[in-house]
C-alpha cells in the first residue's frame, strides 16, 4: 500500500461520512456540483494548453526549450475545481436549506451513504489520475518526483480508478470536440 492509496482512503472516508450525514438529496447535488466543477476546471485547463502553445512558440523563436506545463495545469485544475465545487455546494445549500427526506427517516442517510460511495469513487478517480499527471514528467527535486511516481505506478487502486475514469470521461462529452484535458485521460 502506497502513500497515494492511504491518501485516497482518507479522502474517500471523509466523503462517505459527509454524505451519510447530509443525506441523499444533498449528496446528489454534490455529485452534480462535482460534474460541473470538473467540467469548468477542465475547460480552463484546456485554455492553459493554448497559452502553453503560444509560450512554446515564443520560446522556440528565442531558441529556448518549451516550458513544462503539467504542474501549472494541475495547480489550475485543482484550485479551480475545488473552488467551483465548494461554491456550488454553498449555492445549493442557500437555494435548498433543508434537503432531508423526513419520510425516509434513517434511510435518507443510508441512501446518502450509497450515493456518497458513487461520489467518492468519482472524486478518487480524478484525484488519482491528477497525481499521475503531476508525475508524468520529471521535475526537481528528482527524489521527490521518483517517490511520487513510484507511489502512483504501484498504487493498488489505480487500475480500478482508471476504469472509472474512462466511464466518467464519456459523461464529459463536451470535451469530445476540443479534446480531453490530461486529468480525464488515464496516465
Amino acid at each position: 500500500m502506497t502513500i497515494l492509496d492511504i491518501f485516497l482512503i482518507v479522502v474517500g472516508l471523509v466523503i462517505l461520512v459527509f454524505s451519510t450525514i447530509k443525506g441523499l438529496l444533498r449528496t446528489l447535488m454534490m455529485i452534480f456540483g462535482f460534474y460541473l466543477a470538473t467540467l469548468g476546471a477542465g475547460f480552463l485547463t484546456l485554455s492553459t494548453d493554448i497559452i502553453q502553445s503560444l509560450m512554446a512558440g515564443v520560446a522556440e523563436t528565442f531558441g529556448a526549450a518549451p516550458p513544462k506545463l503539467n504542474l501549472s495545469q494541475t495547480f489550475v485544475f485543482g484550485i479551480v475545481g475545488v473552488l467551483l465545487f465548494v461554491i456550488l455546494y454553498f449555492v445549493s445549500k442557500l437555494a435548498f436549506e433543508d434537503t432531508t427526506l423526513k419520510k425516509l427517516g434513517y434511510f435518507d442517510n443510508a441512501f446518502g451513504l450509497l450515493a456518497g460511495g458513487g461520489l467518492a469513487i468519482l472524486v478518487l478517480a480524478v484525484l488519482c489520475n491528477t497525481w499521475g499527471v503531476v508525475v508524468s514528467q520529471q521535475w526537481d527535486p528528482p527524489g521527490t518526483w521518483q517517490a511520487m511516481r513510484t507511489a502512483y505506478v504501484t498504487s493498488n487502486f489505480r487500475p480500478f480508478l482508471h476504469q472509472v475514469l474512462r466511464v466518467y470521461a464519456q459523461l464529459l462529452f463536451q470535451f469530445r470536440l476540443t479534446g480531453y484535458p490530461p486529468f480525464f485521460v488515464p496516465q
